[in-house]
C-alpha cells in the first residue's frame, strides 16, 4: 500500500516499480513505429509500395520488442545485484 513515510525516509527503491510502466511504454513506441512503418511500406502516404519497407517493418518490431526487454532487464539487473550484496554484506561478520 502507499506509504508516505517509506517515500520520504528512501527505504525502498521506486525505480523497479516504474520500470513496468515504461517497459509498457516502449512498447506502445515499438508498436506505433511498426505501424508507421509499415504503412510507409505499403505506400499509404503516397510514395509507393515497397517490399523492402514492410519487411523492414517486421524486422523493426522484433528487434524493437526484444530491446525494450532486455533494457528494462538491465535496470531490474542493477536494482538486485544491489539488493544481494546488501544481503551478503549482512552475512559478513563485522569489521574490527
Amino acid at each position: 500500500m502507499f506509504d508516505v513515510n517509506t517515500w520520504l525516509r528512501f527505504d525502498e527503491f521506486l525505480t523497479p516499480k516504474v520500470v513496468k510502466f515504461f517497459y509498457f511504454l516502449g512498447l506502445v513506441g515499438v508498436a506505433l513505429g511498426f505501424l508507421g512503418n509499415l504503412l510507409a511500406g505499403l505506400g499509404v502516404f503516397g510514395t509507393g509500395f515497397s517490399l523492402l519497407g514492410v519487411l523492414l517493418s517486421f524486422v523493426i518490431l522484433v528487434v524493437g520488442v526484444i530491446g525494450v526487454r532486455i533494457g528494462s532487464e538491465m535496470v531490474l539487473l542493477a536494482f538486485e545485484t544491489f539488493r544481494r550484496l546488501g544481503e551478503i554484506r549482512d552475512r559478513l561478520p563485522p569489521a574490527r
